[in-house]
């Protein structure tokens, strides 16, 4: 029979025994597996806490173009937000020449905020725009 091996509460081992009494600490080894918690003799699979992602500083003008190309589509227009960001900086001569000198967007700088706006994007939604440009 399968038994797992208790210590701190947690299973550390499953090995195949006669019988529970081969040794202290063994239990029923059917159902679980190694990292499974043992609390008041019920067995059950780990809670796993996943810590958000992390926004980065900043992000490359290339990674924010294919985190765009990525990220949704405008259903009403029909286009990307690639394509949609083009048009917004297109119709603005400063943003314009902020995204042809700049080397890397800056994920506090009020020109982020500005564009976000004008594409109707929340915060969350630059910050996620930003994870991913990261992940490129």
């Amino acid at each position: 029979m399968k038994a797992h091996k208790i210590e701190n509460n947690k299973v550390i081992n499953t090995i195949e025994v006669e019988s529970l009494t081969f040794m202290p600490n063994l239990i029923d080894g059917s159902i679980g597996g190694i990292g499974w918690d043992y609390v008041n003799g019920v067995l059950s699979e780990p809670i796993v806490v996943v810590a958000p992602a992390l926004v980065p500083e900043s992000i490359t003008k290339i990674q924010a173009m294919d985190a765009m190309l990525q990220t949704d589509v405008d259903t009403v227009a029909g286009t990307s937000l690639w394509t949609s960001f083009k048009s917004v900086i297109a119709q603005n001569a400063m943003a314009n020449d902020r995204w042809l000198l700049a080397q890397i967007l800056k994920r506090s700088d009020p020109f982020v905020a500005e564009i976000g706006t004008a594409l109707n994007k929340t915060t969350l939604q630059i910050d996620e725009l930003f994870i991913l440009g990261e992940s490129l």
